[in-house]
Order: structure tokens, then sequence, then C-alpha cells
């Protein structure tokens, strides 16, 4: 190739006579090995010059082939000139391109449409992944030097900028700050590097947040974006290390200061290391005694974040070491877990703390997103638990429609087993044999008939108002055939009763209740007459359908937003086998019936 002959020709520049030319060429290799012997001869031609040329050369080429990312002209300027010690760089301390380019035999190169320095080819930089321990074998821990020597310059001393246009002309002055201060961490791993020049870096709470600054402007992509937002005015040093994960300097680091100490966002050390996935930090700091629990400003915590970012392994260190808890914002870990099928921690919340399937935030429930996403072994799971299968979404829908309407005919299965209503209507009066007709989901459809027509009841006028529904929607010409038959044929399944409301209107305990609801049930003064009622107003699905008084017989009514008792919770939500369940479990028969505010 024109690359191979151009290499082999740069060999014979420094041949005189014409008969040491003609061994040259006799001797040259062909094949596989023609590169690997013409990038050799490139090194032997860098070696043969003075030690100083050498030693620019061979950083040159460590820094190209290490570099996590490729580097412009600029920053390996800066990169190249930078020496152990140094306070500050000037221009007048930059290498010129055109030396770096001559210093190298040939081997690397400015892309001039990307604006990068690389080598000459992708078999160059093999070849020196593969014999760097013969070329510059100390290449990593050089790197790393020269980022920690660069990123504690005395203009980094000063701590993070406070402007934009402060940040801009740090960044233009010491353009290699932003490779410096996001991949200097990345070098150490698996290699080796001076413990103590990193411990003295990161003890400096104003060189750390200057480099942190950098790190989250990096991460929004465009600091154009800056703003107050991101004036990291405390980032200390053990945080930056949790970051990368250093492990090894996290002993130091808390020897003088606190394992829980906080960012400007209130964000921990082991809120760092779990994000980013650094497991033996993670193990680390909790050795150290690290609070799992602690979220940050958004309350966002670390098993949160481990289990936003995929880490299973960290979220379930966080819970079996850390006893990690969920703080219940916005959307659950188990929410999150559920959503992704995460099962073995979902498992693992759930065994932690039971009551945890009944948290949700704005129709954010597990078992709705778990069933949304098609993962039956979760939805099993929450059923298994406890999981109320008629708790419903933002458009009132339930499990069971959310099912049909993607055709998981195992998830239908399972929440039928579990007594889900097939009848329930959402906002618009649709019913889950709707969404299975309206997507073609036949085999969902017939289960959800079979289920209706085992259980006795009448829906003719269901079918043939679906049926037309569904016809309105581009099916009008397609109405399956389908047949009234049983789904299952455990008669288990079919043996649940309705509640027994003799039960409660004989007791002599069952009192008027004091709370009032302030919406359309502000008549009902008692639990019979909320059982009894028929459905009134829109608001009905607003209040939570949770009952962690449930779990081990305990009722905690003091522990639902709305003041209600786990009974009265039950029976507003028409969910009879809850009823079955209080109704049977008490010692006398029965609960306590109300509780007001």
């Amino acid at each position: 190739s024109f690359l191979l002959a151009k290499l082999q020709l740069d060999s014979l520049l420094d041949k005189k006579l014409p008969r040491d030319v003609r061994q040259a060429l006799e001797s040259l290799p062909s094949g596989s090995e023609a590169y690997d012997r013409a990038y050799e001869d490139a090194m032997t031609r860098i070696n043969s010059q003075g030690q100083s040329s050498v030693q620019f050369a061979r950083r040159i080429l460590s820094w190209i082939v290490f570099a996590k990312r490729d580097l412009s002209p600029r920053e390996l300027q800066h990169a190249v000139s930078v020496r152990h010690g140094d306070q500050d760089i000037t221009q007048e301390d930059l290498s010129d391109i055109e030396d770096i380019l001559s210093a190298c035999a040939g081997l690397v190169t400015v892309e001039e449409h990307r604006n990068v320095v690389g080598l000459i080819h992708k078999t160059t930089q093999e070849y020196f992944q593969r014999t760097y321990m013969q070329w510059f074998p100390d290449a990593n821990s050089n790197l790393i030097d020269t980022c920690i020597t660069y990123l504690s310059f005395k203009a980094f001393e000063d701590g993070p900028c406070g402007t934009r246009i402060a940040f801009e002309t740090r960044i233009k002055n010491y353009p290699l700050c932003v490779y410096a201060a996001n991949y200097w961490g990345k070098h150490t791993y698996k290699n080796s590097y001076s413990i103590g020049q990193v411990v003295n870096f990161l003890k400096s709470i104003k060189k750390t947040s200057s480099a942190f600054q950098v790190v989250e402007a990096t991460e929004i992509q465009s600091w154009r974006e800056f703003g107050p937002q991101y004036n990291a005015t405390d980032m200390p040093g053990l945080h930056l290390a949790a970051y990368f994960g250093i492990h090894e300097v996290i002993p130091k680091l808390v020897e003088v200061g606190s394992v829980d100490l906080v960012d400007w966002r209130g964000r921990t050390a082991l809120w760092w290391a779990s994000r980013n996935g650094h497991e033996r930090t993670v193990a680390l700091l909790l050795d150290h005694k690290a609070n799992s629990c602690i979220g940050d400003s958004e309350s966002l915590s670390p098993l949160w974040l481990a289990t936003y970012t995929g880490h299973m392994s960290i979220a379930e260190i966080l819970v079996e070491r850390g006893h990690a808890k969920d703080i219940y914002f916005r959307l659950s870990t188990l929410c999150l877990a559920a959503e992704r099928g995460y099962l073995s921690l979902a498992k693992l919340l759930i065994d932690t703390n039971p009551t945890i399937i009944y948290i949700h935030y704005r129709y954010r429930r597990p078992l709705l997103l778990a069933t949304q996403q098609g993962h039956s072994k979760v939805v099993k799971l929450l059923l298994k638990k406890g999981a109320y299968t008629e708790l419903k979404d933002g458009d009132s829908r339930t499990a069971l429609s959310l099912a049909a309407e993607s055709g998981h005919q195992e998830i239908v299965k399972l929440l039928l087993f579990h007594g889900a209503n097939v009848k329930t209507r959402d906002s618009r009066g649709r019913i889950p044999l709707w969404y299975a007709i309206k997507n073609e989901h036949e085999a969902v459809a017939r289960m959800l008939l079979g289920a209706g027509m085992k259980d006795g009841s009448q829906v003719e006028d269901e079918v043939k108002t679906t049926l037309a529904l569904a016809s309105d929607h581009e099916h009008s010409n397609r109405q399956p055939n389908l047949q009234y038959e049983p789904w299952f044929e455990d008669e288990e399944l079919w043996s649940r009763r309705p509640i027994e409301l003799n039960k409660l209107t004989d007791d002599p305990a069952v009192k008027r209740s004091s709370y009032y609801p302030e919406d359309t049930l502000d008549t009902l003064t008692s639990v019979v007459q909320v059982v009894s009622a028929p459905y009134q107003g829109s608001r009905k699905d607003a209040y939570y359908g949770a009952f962690p008084g449930l779990i081990d017989g305990a009722l905690r009514p003091e522990g639902l937003s709305c003041g209600r008792s786990d009974f009265f919770q039950s029976a507003y939500e028409e969910n009879n086998s809850m009823n079955d369940w209080i109704c049977d479990k008490s010692p006398d028969g029965w609960f306590t019936m109300m509780y007001g505010y």
C-alpha cells in the first residue's frame, strides 16, 4: 500500500551509500509482518536522536496512543509541554505543532477536517497497543502526572468560575483542562500512579471544585448553558475520588473529613460512586459507615441512582449492607425496578420493606409500570406480594387494560388469576376487552370473554358495545370470531365471594364516621354507605389504593396521607377480596372500621 511504501522509503533516508540502500531494499519484509517491521524501523530512527528528542517523541506518542479521546492540536501542545511541578504555562512554553509532527518519524499527522492529531493509520495504533511496554511503559503514570499538574496550576486555586465569561476564558487559556478534568481519574484504573500526588490534589477543595465545574459543564455537553447552578462552590476531593472510583485514596480522605460530607447540591461521595457504578468504592465507603439514605437536593438517593443507571450489584449492596431505604420521591426505586424489569432488586426491596409496593407518585405504580413494559416475572412477584389489581393510571386504566392493550397474554393471565375485574372502565368508559379488540389481540380477548362468562356476569351487552366501539376505530370489517369460553379451569379463581355487608351492619361497633371527605362523597357517613354507594365523582382515582397496615396484620391508619383507615380505603376502592381479608383477619371478626383525621 501507499502507507507501507512511504514508511519503507522513510527508512532509507539515513542510508548514505548505494550498497547500503540495496541491502536495505533486499531486507524489506512483506506480508503481515511488513507493517510491524516498518513501525520498528520508525522507532529505531526516533531512538537514534538525542536523548531530549527521544523523550519528546515518546511523550507525544504516549499522549496520542493512550489518550481516552482524540486531542486537538492545541490540547496536545499543552499536554507535551507541561513538566512535573509547573505552576503555570504560557504561550512561550508551548511546542510548535510542526515540531511535534516532525519529531515522530512520520507516524503522527493532523486530521484537518476534524481538527485532531492522530497516528497515520489504525495499524499504527494497534502496533503500539501491543508493544507499549517496549517503547513507553510509564505512559499512563506520566499522563496522570501531567493532568494533575495541569489542574493544580495557580489559575485553578481561585476555585470555580462565577460567570460564563470567566469560565470560557479559563477554557480558552487552559484548553487541556477539559481533558484533564474529565479523564485524569480514568487513567488511574489498573495503572500505577503516585497516591501522594493524587491525595494532595484532592485535599485542595478549590482545585477539586474548579476541576469538577469543568466535569459538570462537559456532562451537560455545552458550557454555553453554564449558569449559577453549575457554580460548584463546594466539591470535596472525596466526591471527586468517588466520581472516578479511585478507591485507593478513600481511607486517607475520610481521615480528614466526614464520609457523609455533602457537596453544593447535597450529594455525598456514596451518591457519586453509586451513580457511576464503582462497586469497590461503594463497598469501601459503606465500610467507613457512609449513610446510604442521604439524598441530594432533589431527594434522589444512592439506591435510586444505582437502579436508574442499571448498576444492579451496587443497588443490592446498598440494600443488603447499607440498609438503604426508598425515600419515595416522585418515582420510587421499586417503581424504577419494576419499569425496567429488575426482578432480583424488586424482590430484595419488597422483602426489606413490604409496604413499598403500595407507594406511588401521580399514578406511577409498580404494577402498572411493570405491566406496561411487559415484565411478567415482576408482575407475578408484585401480585404474589399483595399488589392491588384495580389501581389505575392517569386515564383510569387498570393493569388489565394496559396488558390487554399490549397483548401481554401471560400478564393478563396473572391478573385474572389474582382477581382483576374484567369490567372496570377507564375515564372514557372502555373496558379491557375494548383494548384487546382494538389492537387485534384475539387470544387476550378470548381470555377476557371467558373470564367474564365463567364469573356468571351478563356481558352480552358489554361485548356488543365493545365491538361497536372497536369497529369505529378502523376495524369495521375485521370483527374477530370470539367464543365465550372459560380461559381457566381452576374453580378457585371464581370462588371469591362479595363482601357480606351483614357482617358490618349487624355489629354495634360500627359507628358513624368522623371523616367527611371534601369531594363528592361528603354525604357518606359510614363505611357501609361507602361500600354500597354507587360510583360518584371523577376524583375517586386520586386516592391512594394503599394498604400498608395489612402487612403482618398491623393497622397503621396514620400511614395514609388521606387520613382514612385501611378498611375505609379498602371499602372505598371496592376491593372485595381485601374487605374479606380484613373481616376474616380480625381476632373478633372485624377490625375497628373508622378513623378520622
